[in-house]
């Protein structure tokens, strides 16, 4: 056992790993960090848009407070459409697999697209609010299908440094945005709805890939197991011929490949009754718990009006918003680095400790900020 072992952790993938990688990645999780960030820049213009185009057509016109409530609903219906999502997400990878789920979230991104890029011209501000609902449902079947998928395709010495390219995507999608929100670039008056839906350019040109790429080999034997040949072609593919020899190899000391052992599925209800589920649970959720109240979402949302206030002109805040894209996106490709060369509990923790004494920095800061 020791010696398949071995075999398997030292497979040479072949390149078709990587270009999986990549195009998952550009066509999905891009997309993703660039509908976080691509609010930031052009806020302003769009608050304008919504004024007019309220009052133009029900004669209403919006105090202060009440459109930064209006606004303040634009951002946050895509973390709502996030949540819906991430309900039936997880269904969706089991029923339909993987591949498909990634592909069925890049058509919602496409009609995402369509309705942030028309909502201008249609003088609609439901329609904006749909393109981001929908936006958000995409994002949580690309959250749960995309780790997924990339690490049940990766071999074991490698699931570290293919795991992050979810989170790396992401920040680049982040960066992305904030180029594209420069008033020199689509954050203007004239171009903000091209701003906002410049993300489906990435999903179109990950699209042609979805006819050559593979099924992850774990669920076609989990969920189809007549599919049992082509989920070997898959890994023949991947890792080439070593990894045939390693499969014919276990077969001769376990069950066949076709029938794993303990492949019945838990209900949410059945996870949360289940005691030796209970840490991990606690664990999993306590981690996602810190991700969404380390402060991100509040700087790449609002780091441009935190530098107006903070007494920059709007450029010179634009051009430091897009600085923590940049650092973002750099230590985001530090990341495969990191994980190769370090503990994953150390990782957590200094980056834990990180985000608690910045947030407290920043919390400081918004407190007692002087213009200066």
């Amino acid at each position: 056992m020791e010696e398949n072992l071995k075999d398997l952790t030292s497979i040479n993938c072949r390149p078709l790993l990587f270009v999986t990688c990549f195009f998952t990645t550009l066509g999905t999780c891009i997309p993703i960090g660039y509908f976080l960030g691509i609010m930031n820049g052009p806020a302003v213009f769009i608050k304008d848009w919504c004024y007019l185009t309220i009052k133009n057509k029900s004669g209403v016109s919006l105090n202060t407070s009440q459109l930064e409530i209006l606004w303040a609903l634009i951002v946050a219906i895509f973390l709502i459409g996030g949540v819906c999502g991430s309900l039936f997400a997880a269904w969706c990878c089991n029923k339909f697999g993987r591949k498909s789920t990634l592909l069925f979230s890049k058509i919602l991104l496409m009609a995402s697209g369509v309705l942030l890029l028309l909502c201008r011209n249609l003088d609609s501000v439901f329609v904006l609010l749909l393109g981001r609902f929908i936006g958000g449902l995409a994002a949580a079947l690309i959250t749960t299908a995309h780790p997924m998928y990339l690490l049940e395709l990766s071999p074991v010495d490698r699931k570290g440094s293919v795991g992050v390219f979810t989170s790396l995507g992401i920040a680049i999608g982040i960066c992305i945005s904030e180029v594209m929100g420069l008033k020199q670039v689509f954050g203007n008056p004239e171009s903000w709805h091209y701003a906002i839906s410049f993300f489906m350019i990435f999903v179109l040109v990950s699209l042609p890939s979805y006819f050559w790429l593979m099924e992850s080999p774990q669920w076609l034997l989990n969920h189809r197991k007549q599919d049992c040949l082509a989920a070997r072609k898959v890994l023949y593919n991947i890792y080439g011929s070593q990894s045939i020899s390693f499969i014919y190899k276990e077969e001769t000391t376990q069950p066949p490949i076709s029938e794993p052992k303990n492949s019945k599925e838990l209900s949410l209800l059945e996870v949360l009754r289940d005691r030796k589920s209970f840490m991990p649970l606690v664990l999993v959720l306590t981690l996602q718990a810190c991700q969404q109240l380390c402060g991100i979402n509040a700087v790449f949302y609002y780091s441009v009006s935190i530098f107006t206030e903070a007494g920059f002109d709007e450029d010179n805040a634009n051009w430091m918003n897009l600085g923590c894209g940049l650092l973002n996106c750099a230590i985001g490709f530090l990341t495969p680095f990191l994980m190769s060369r370090f503990p994953r509990r150390l990782l957590l923790f200094t980056s834990l400790t990180g985000c608690l004494t910045t947030s407290f920095g920043l919390a400081f800061a918004l407190k007692y900020m002087v213009s200066y």
